[in-house]
């Protein structure tokens, strides 16, 4: 036995080392998906460390304390009254955000941890600010400014409690913040504004101007917390400039940290506090470490999924490889058998060498992958808006190893099963180039046990997300149970067919009512077993119909586009004719017969349950249907195009198996970016067209100071001759009353609208978030001006407010209104020329009716604008006072900055562009997609080293072709043209399909979102570039190995091997 294992092993090291560029081929693929876990697990860790290590210098203290309890407490557990008598904190407004600490109330939770703690604490606050007060900045001297920042006043002593900030010069913040007017601002911020040290500073309302001291690293103040700094930029100032500002008050705080000596004591101090004082909000370093676990163990289930699909892409370039390494070898493998090896001895001889390639590739991959993780910190560390500190992860380099060898000896399996079935006869006729084949019943099995194999490396990687209880394990008990009968089948069918071949022996009735009745009772058992406590059975499943089907699509398209015949015809070119001719017809009707079945006669649940079990005949009668239009375009180009198109199109169809499998490594990595970048990208889109329509303007102003300031805000926007429209908002807060249904002639309250929503069906508890959402949509009431900066929407009902005829009441008192048409107000049963009476602000007794003109498209809970969705004239009111007053302006773009000027000479009046807003909405969503973003391009790697694999493989393997072309007087260049185009094609295809299913799916979920037309929503143009990424990969795969091929002397090639 250890001998014949030496043999195998020298073998297979010879052969390897003869093989020479194939080996590498396959070295390259393995070691690509190797280095995508790697590397995205060593991230995963990295991330980890960075969000669960130094809680204290994250937290800025082991408890920090804001003024209202927000998401962290419970409102009902304290009144209104113990907040007040305590004085810790007061508010000039009755929302939460509202309310301070008091200089008063920070003694006296100084002197409650005094009392309640034994040991030594650190205590330390911000500065709360007011109004729009130091939110902006600007370099005067260099004309330069920032509409909004980030704000610290903190103690410059004092803060941050633990650890500490130094500047690019590396001085403390106590060193370099001395005077109040001292400042340190933030590498980005200072990058924005072109800033200096020493220049002079300008911050919004401040009657002085800052000096410029230090500038600190953009992540000194990381992490989720300081998202805003992290996209704007942020500046720090000791607390003492609070008094060169007129509308701050000096030692009010917004936010308290508190350091213990003992951090252990965390949890006890925080629950005692928290019982005294409900209405405050805090949060723990131990709260932090849970809040921050979650995100990193939600980002190591991300990288491992997305590596191990690129360790499953890389293992199609190995099936590449091997299959080529067979075919090559056909004539020693018939030698070998000629001597005496069997053929299951070939088969472990080549599954050995795969084995010894994959731990080969999986070295090479683990430092490949410590490479990429070492290069791609920076834009993992824009995830979490902080640095991170790379480290060697030893674990991370275990998975990927253990994974990538196994996932070559499963990829290998089947090719060298088809090594064993060479005949000892092929060494008689080495010229010729024989592809051995496993037999179908032999092959099936096999894979049936690959799938097993891979289910076994996906439950070490992923089995922990799909813990889903007992009645998801018995569904994939039961999907197991399928895969160990498909097993078991062919053993079962292959014995029969010998006997019926053989002569029957003495045991065959034996073999016929026990062996095999018992084999397909024991598979069925164990596939029971196996599947049930290998729950990822299914998702591999799963994963291997739909890249089954995709295969079988890419393998259709790449013969209809080369104009393929019938007897070409993928899967059924062995059948006859008539058959083949048939089965043409047939897959288009059955096509059609789906679509009336579905959509024409709509069946029920089960019956449609019952019809999907088809799904053998339904997937490939789509698949047909679909490129039935590539068919006749490749027929018309097959007929019309010229020569050497012609030939690459042929090309493609005699390689149409490797070359579906090559680009199925593309769709999947194109497919997986596409995906996330034009999700972002019809996002930002979205909020682009909300902030340009539905607020209907391009700035926003807010004014703190009443009816006066408005009045000057108002006399600024009408005077300026850059302001092209505006409009002064009026929002009041409003409570449902009754609803008059006037085509059912009854008068509806606050229950019977309940009642309505929840009486239809509904999954889960839709109904109940359907109710809240209907209760928020009527929480408040816009009073606009008609005249001007109406917002732009669709509608889903009625009509929009008009200046001409909407002037008043109607007879009855009336006035009319636009509300939102929400899924929750449709189900309620409200139509346009219902009646709707509000109660106004905390009176009860102030009530209006209005009378509904009009219902805004809100059916896929699109985002609203500022303010509220519910519009009516703005005297409708009268003199009641509104909860809040806006301005909305459309201004020339250069006109904004003098008008903001202007308008922030004015006391109270915050100005904010749009633009602003949509360059925060895309800062935020290119940080929190940065990551995935990443690991997508990652799994498009592997995809284009697996790629460059398959053309080196197919360039090689036509060296005799390109040969004789130049030997008939072909030019280099000629050849070279034609393999490029070739190769731009497959590309191509590639792109089509992997963009093109990223836009079907996307379509889809924005019109189920979003219900009304896409219009510009998707993008494009993205899409498009997608697909030119797709050919020029494909292109720069191709040059790297047919350039020199294309260049060698014909007499030279044509005597290659």
């Amino acid at each position: 036995m250890l001998g014949k294992f030496v043999f195998y092993f020298k073998h297979s090291v010879n052969d390897l080392k003869s093989n020479g560029r194939r080996t590498l081929f396959a070295l390259l693929c393995i070691a690509a998906g190797v280095a995508a876990i790697v590397s995205l697990q060593t991230l995963g860790v990295m991330i980890e460390d960075t969000l669960t290590g130094s809680l204290r210098e994250s937290n800025r203290g082991d408890i920090r304390i804001v003024p209202s309890p927000g998401f962290a407490g419970d409102e009902a557990n304290f009144s209104e009254s113990t907040r007040r008598r305590d004085g810790i904190v007061e508010s000039e407004d009755s929302e939460d955000f509202g309310w301070q600490f008091t200089p008063e109330g920070q003694e006296k939770l100084k002197q409650w941890f005094a009392d309640n703690y034994e040991g030594d604490i650190d205590f330390t606050y911000q500065q709360a600010l007011a109004s729009n007060a130091a939110i902006s900045i600007s370099v005067p001297a260099r004309d330069s400014d920032k509409g909004i920042v980030q704000p610290y006043f903190i103690e410059a002593e004092q803060y941050p409690l633990f650890g500490e900030i130094r500047t690019e010069d590396d001085k403390l913040l106590s060193d370099v913040l001395q005077a109040p007017t001292d400042i340190v601002i933030s590498r980005n911020l200072a990058d924005d504004l072109g800033a200096e040290l020493g220049d002079k500073i300008r911050l919004s309302r401040a009657t002085e101007d800052f000096t410029l001291r230090g500038i600190v690293a953009t992540d000194a103040e990381g992490g989720f917390e300081n998202i805003l700094g992290a996209i704007f930029g942020y500046y720090y100032v000791d607390v003492s400039a609070a008094q060169l500002f007129e509308d701050l008050t000096p030692g009010q705080a917004t936010v308290i940290y508190v350091g213990l000596d003992n951090p252990d004591k965390v949890e006890e101090v925080d629950n005692a506090f928290r019982r005294r004082y409900p209405y405050l909000g805090t949060v723990t370093t131990v709260e932090l470490e849970e809040r921050n676990s979650k995100i990193s163990n939600t980002v190591n289930e991300l990288v491992i999924i997305m590596g191990l699909v690129s360790i499953l892409i890389g293992g199609i370039g190995i099936v590449n490889t091997m299959l080529v390494i067979v075919s090559r070898r056909t004539v020693e493998v018939a030698v070998l058998k000629t001597i005496g090896l069997e053929p299951e001895q070939v088969t472990i001889l080549f599954l050995i060498e795969a084995i010894l390639m994959g731990i080969a590739g999986g070295f090479l991959g683990i430092l490949l992958g410590w490479a990429m993780a070492f290069g791609l910190k920076g834009v993992a560390g824009t995830f979490v808006a902080q640095s991170l500190a790379f480290r060697v992860a030893p674990e991370p380099a275990l998975n990927g190893f253990i994974v990538g060898v196994f996932i070559t000896a499963v990829f290998g399996f089947l090719p060298t099963l088809a090594a064993g079935q060479v005949r000892p006869a092929t060494v008689l006729r080495p010229s010729e180039t024989i592809i051995p084949r496993s037999g179908r019943l032999q092959s099936f099995a096999a894979l049936m046990l690959v799938l097993a194999a891979i289910s076994l490396v996906a439950q070490g990687l992923i089995g922990n997300l799909l813990d889903f209880g007992d009645e998801f394990q018995l569904i994939t008990g039961a999907n197991g149970a399928i895969i160990g009968v498909l097993m078991s089948i062919p053993i079962v069918l292959g014995g029969f067919l010998d006997m019926r071949k053989g002569r029957k022996s003495r045991s065959w009735p034996f073999r016929l009512l026990l062996i095999w009745p018992g084999l397909l009772v024991l598979s069925l058992v164990g596939g029971f077993a196996f599947g049930y406590f290998v729950t990822s059975i299914i998702v591999v499943s799963v994963t291997f119909i739909l890249v089954g089907s995709l295969y079988l699509l890419l393998l259709l398209l790449i013969w209809a586009v080369g104009g393929g015949s019938l007897s070409e015809f993928p899967v059924l070119g062995g059948l006859p004719s008539v058959l083949r001719v048939l089965a043409f017809i047939f897959f288009p009707l059955w096509t059609a017969f789906i679509v009336f079945f579905v959509v024409v006669l709509k069946p029920p649940t089960i019956a449609l349950g019952i019809f999907s079990l088809f799904f053998f005949i339904h997937i490939p009668a789509l698949i047909v249907t679909l490129v039935l239009p590539a068919w006749v375009l490749g027929q018309l180009l097959q007929r019309y195009g010229f020569l050497d198109l012609k030939i690459s199109l042929r090309a493609m169809v005699a390689a149409k198996g490797r070359g579906a499998s090559m680009l199925l490594a593309l769709v999947i990595g194109i497919f997986t970016l596409s995906a996330i970048t034009m999700m972002v990208d019809s996002i930002l889109n979205i909020f682009d067209e909300l902030l340009v329509d539905q607020i209907g303007g391009n700035v926003l102003i807010f004014p703190a100071g009443g009816e006066d300031t408005l009045a000057q805000v108002e006399n600024v926007l009408e005077n300026h001759q850059g302001v092209k429209s505006y409009s002064v908002i009026r929002n009041y807060e409003a409570t449902f009353v009754s609803l008059v249904d006037v085509s059912a002639n009854e008068t509806l309250k606050w229950n019977d609208l309940e009642e309505r929503i929840l009486s239809k069906e509904r999954v889960g508890d839709m109904g109940e978030d359907l109710v809240d959402q209907l209760d928020f949509s009527f929480s408040s009431v816009d009073a606009r001006r008609l005249d001007a900066n109406l917002p732009d929407v669709k509608l889903y009902k009625g009509r929009q407010l008009d200046p001409q005829t909407d002037t008043g009441p109607d007879a009855d008192g009336n006035w009319p209104i636009v509300i939102s048409a929400t899924q929750a107000t449709i189900d309620a049963g409200i139509d346009v020329g219902d009646l709707i009476t509000f109660s106004i602000g905390d009176r009860r007794t102030d009530r209006i009716t209005f009378h509904i003109v009009g219902m805004l498209d809100k059916r896929g809970g699109s985002v609203s604008g500022i303010g509220s969705d519910n519009y009516t004239l703005i005297d409708s009111f009268g003199s009641l006072e509104p909860t809040e007053v806006f301005g909305v302006a459309d201004i020339e773009e250069s006109q904004i900055r003098s008008v903001r000027r202007e308008l922030a000479e004015i006391p109270g009046v915050f100005v904010l562009e749009t633009r602003l807003l949509n360059e925060l909405i895309t800062s935020v969503i290119d940080q929190f997609t940065s990551f995935p973003i990443l690991v997508a391009a990652l799994a498009l790697f592997t995809g284009g080293i697996v790629i460059a694999n398959a053309v080196a493989l197919s360039t090689m393997e036509r060296r005799r072709e390109i040969g004789i072309m130049k030997a008939i007087g072909l030019q280099r260049e000629r050849v070279l043209g034609m393999l490029l185009l070739e190769n731009s094609l497959m590309g191509l295809i590639g792109g089509l399909i992997g963009v093109g299913i990223g836009v079907l799916l996307l379509a889809g979920a924005l019109v189920f979102v979003f219900e009304g037309e896409l219009g510009n929503t998707i993008p494009y143009g993205t899409a498009f570039m997608l697909m030119g990424l797709c050919i020029l990969i494909a292109l720069g795969a191709a040059i790297v190995s047919v350039w020199g091929a294309s260049g060698e002397k014909p007499l030279n090639v044509l005597r290659y091997e």
